[in-house]
């Protein structure tokens, strides 16, 4: 069978065309970082090759009709619009693998951790100021201990210490298929009293003066330290430090301000939702 001068062409230029499009994906996989030898890298191409050539069907008619420098500049178009597509799919692949990791928890649990308006709470009264809707009170900050030699410090609610030791124990069992709580299901203790009888109590509980800010007494940080409190947290500059209490120091009934439940409560709710319900 005889092939006529323009088939035989034709044949030449789809040719070249399947090989560029090769080329094309190739090198756009090579700039995402995608090597020959990764597991998702036939995926990637067949993928991509797919997005290539739908881009590449809106510039068909007019490629149809144009000549061939309107036509690279068409080809050109479809590889920049495929290696973008292709970008936004290996990032959300990258996002939904780092999501299933440990690791995703483990600094999820640091960002709450980092913001210390999460654990803001009060051990006294909290004031207010009048509207036309009535009665709204400030918003609850942090009490202080003023040491006078070792300056002020601000303490966090009891919440942050049960956040800490999830923390502690998801990191040191990262990676681990049976991960095992300190607090199991049983041994949850139920609270009693109010979480605000439990703040307004606080400072009598652990020694600590109401006015410190005022009076200025020596002493305060070593007692707050002998009693359980622990201090490496991240602060601002208008603060020596902060100050949470270890979880094992908080007392089992205590009905904590920020969750309203007990410590094992809120400790066994968190590993559920983090480790045993995951995914769900």
């Amino acid at each position: 069978m005889l092939i006529l001068e323009s088939q035989l062409h034709r044949i030449i230029f789809e040719e070249v065309q399947l090989y560029l499009i090769e080329h094309y994906i190739d090198e756009a996989l090579e700039e995402f970082g995608i090597e020959k030898d990764d597991p998702l890298y036939a995926e990637f191409k067949q993928q991509s090759r797919r997005e290539f050539l739908k881009t590449l069907g809106k510039f068909a008619v007019v490629g149809a009709t144009i000549g061939t420098a309107q036509r690279m500049q068409a080809w050109a178009n479809a590889k920049e619009q495929a290696a973008w597509d292709l970008g936004i799919e290996t990032r959300r692949k990258k996002k939904e693998e780092y999501e299933k990791t440990d690791q995703y928890i483990i600094d999820e649990l640091n960002k709450v951790l980092s913001i210390s308006a999460n654990f803001q709470w009060a051990w006294e009264k909290q004031g207010g100021f009048t509207t036309s809707s009535g009665e709204v009170s400030f918003p609850a900050e942090f009490p202080m201990l003023v040491d006078g030699k070792w300056g002020g410090y601000g303490v966090l609610s009891a919440d942050y210490g049960v956040y800490r030791a999830i923390l502690d124990d998801i990191t040191l069992q990262k990676d681990q298929e049976d991960k095992q709580p300190r607090v199991s299901p049983d041994e949850v203790v139920a609270g009693s009293g109010t979480a605000e009888q439990w703040s307004l109590q606080f400072p009598e509980r652990y020694g600590f003066p109401r006015d410190s800010v005022k009076t200025y007494p020596r002493g305060l940080l070593l007692r707050a330290l002998k009693q359980g409190f622990k201090r490496d947290v991240p602060h601002g500059r208008n603060v020596e430090g902060m100050l949470y209490l270890s979880i094992e120091y908080i007392p089992s009934k205590m009905i904590m301000p920020n969750s309203g439940m007990t410590p094992t409560e809120l400790y066994v709710d968190l590993w559920n939702k983090l480790v045993t319900k995951r995914g769900e």
